[in-house]
């Protein structure tokens, strides 16, 4: 449905919310009219302009208040005047009731700028903070990586050719731009100090008006005003070697959040100007809330083992979610078999080890992450007697190779019982990918458990889709290029499952030892002439309830009688 200027003049006329209504057709591109007039609230008359883009009623009316100059600034208002009275992801309204739109268009917006003193007003207000300190014309960006701090101290200021970034020491800068591939040489970098000044919880702040910033005594009297003596006394000490370093600015915001703001100083002629500085926050605190990622789990130590389709996104979905300590183990290099299923694609790290492509890609994007990158087998490690699984809290074998796991189960389960351990594997084809958790909580079920030795087939696993039996092996240059079909997809899926798991693991929440499984699409596997498992008719809800149900009572691993096997290297020296 869509209205013409006239029907939408009528529709704003008829709200009775205007005084002195006028329009203007067309007024800008995209914009079909706009109707202006006066508007009383409780703070005063306001004149307002409501303008409907050719899209509307699809789109939301835009509402802008004209008398801007010289007020205060209002939470949800920029500085240009728009009145952001609902945000555009969550306008979902009735389209066929354009007149009940405007209408209430006008309400939210007349409720916003209605004067409010309250505390509730000023929460809002420092919520909204940055978007009125990047209005600012003369306002720059700097990356900052500094953690929040409760005291006024010195911290460090880095311009490179691309931008300027604050970190709590030059060291800092340093490591951060070696591990995301940023290389200068020596001349390229300049350095300078800066201040960082937590303010207090009730500090308020009169923003300048948008035609002129503070100066640098207005800048000192807003110091003055939210320091105490001993902090002024610190920041004159600390300018006393610069007068024209940055200030970095901690604004707390209601509950545990704050907002990073700061000033820098340019110096002309006739005099130092101070302008705005924006700051992109990339530490902890900011960056893990918006992206769903966990503090609670920062401090944990994952071991991956075998970091191929499966592992290489386990390991970079596990720093994604906010663990801040891998470990990864995989002998093999990085080969263009690898490239449309691998989490490093055709990269540079081709004929170089996966373990050591996924830390540099892993460190590069996600700076609260270390990884220790381990080239070897697993085998080898434990012969070596390299210490990899002291202090892990998780480890998850990605390996694919049943005979590993098998080893890797005795070992685990015989070594270091008390240490919780994933098990991951896909079926062929896409027909479905599993997890299985073991050495949790002192539960029984553990990787043997999951097979049963038939007299003709030999050993299979009951967790499978695919019916005993069968092989899915396929070959494009022999024995050296065997390998089972699935998809990156596949690999993704099967990741995010096992991911979910390790976070409730790491967070103490799963209790249990389950094997969890995901069921896809049979055509793929069917087509090709292969059989699906008894395991494969069982719904969602059916696999789910049944997690629980596999251990084997009489498995020579975890059962109730184990028996002792000869383990050659699989006990570990002590």
């Amino acid at each position: 449905m869509m209205l013409s200027c006239n029907e939408i003049y009528e529709l704003v006329r008829s709200t009775n919310r205007f005084e002195n209504l006028t329009s203007v057709d067309p007024p800008a591109p995209g914009i079909l009219v706009s109707c202006t007039g006066k508007v009383r609230t409780r703070s005063g008359v306001e004149v307002l302009t409501i303008s409907f883009r050719d899209t509307f009623p699809y789109s939301k009316p835009i509402i802008q208040r004209l008398n801007q100059e010289g007020t205060q600034a209002t939470p949800h208002v920029n500085r240009e005047g728009i009145v952001c009275y609902i945000d555009d992801n969550n306008y979902v309204v009735d389209f066929t009731n354009p007149f009940g739109i405007i209408n209430e268009s006008i309400e939210r917006a007349i409720k916003i700028l209605e004067v409010d003193e309250s505390q509730t007003q000023q929460q809002e207000f420092v919520a909204e903070f940055n978007s009125f300190w990047q209005d600012y014309s003369s306002a720059m960006r700097c990356l900052s990586i500094i953690t929040v701090k409760q005291r006024i101290s010195k911290i460090a200021c880095c311009f490179t050719p691309k931008n300027s970034i604050l970190g709590n020491s030059k060291k800092e800068i340093n490591e951060y731009l070696g591990r995301t591939g940023q290389k200068y040489i020596p001349g390229q970098l300049s350095w300078r100090s800066a201040i960082y000044i937590p303010l207090p919880a009730d500090t308020k702040i009169n923003l300048p008006p948008p035609s002129k910033f503070w100066t640098k005594e207005q800048m000192w009297k807003f110091i003055k005003a939210n320091a105490s003596s001993w902090g002024v006394s610190k920041i004159n000490q600390i300018l006393c070697r610069d007068r024209f370093q940055p200030l970095i600015f901690n604004l707390p915001m209601e509950g545990e959040d704050n907002i990073h703001f700061g000033v820098y100083f340019e110096k002309s002629k006739d005099a130092l100007n101070a302008a705005p500085l924006i700051i992109e926050r990339l530490d902890k605190k900011f960056t893990f809330p918006r992206a769903g990622a966990k503090s609670s789990i920062h401090e944990k130590k994952v071991l991956v083992i075998g970091c191929g389709a499966i592992g290489g996104y386990i390991a970079m979905n596990l720093s994604q979610l906010g663990v801040g300590n891998l470990t990864l183990i995989d002998s093999q290099e990085f080969s263009t078999s690898n490239a449309h299923r691998h989490v490093l694609g055709a990269k540079e790290e081709i004929f170089f080890p996966k373990v050591e492509g996924l830390k540099k890609e892993i460190e590069g994007k996600f700076i609260h992450t270390s990884v220790n990158a381990i080239s070897d087998s697993i085998e080898n490690c434990i012969r070596k007697k390299k210490n990899v699984f002291e202090n892990a809290d998780l480890v998850v074998v990605a390996t694919g190779n049943p005979s590993s796991n098998f080893w890797l189960n005795n070992f685990l389960l015989r070594n270091h019982p008390n240490l919780p351990s994933i098990y991951t594997w896909l079926d062929p084809y896409g027909i479905g990918g599993h997890t299985l958790v073991t050495n949790n909580n002192q539960k029984k079920g553990c990787y043997q458990c999951l097979y049963k030795s038939d007299p003709k087939l030999g050993m299979y696993n009951m967790a499978s889709f695919a019916m005993k039996g069968q092989s899915f092996l396929k070959t494009q240059s022999g024995c050296a290029g065997l390998f089972v079909p699935y998809s990156t997809l596949d690999a993704q899926q099967t990741s995010i499952q096992t991911v979910r798991v390790a976070v409730r693991i790491l967070e103490g929440d799963e209790k249990e030892n389950p094997l969890i499984s995901w069921k896809g699409d049979k055509t793929d596997f069917v087509s090709h002439g292969f059989q699906l498992s008894a395991r494969y008719n069982q719904n969602k809800e059916e696999l789910w309830k049944r997690r629980n149900q596999y251990p084997n009572p009489k498995c020579p691993i975890c059962g109730d009688q184990p028996r002792e096997l000869y383990l050659g290297a699989l006990k570990e020296a002590g």
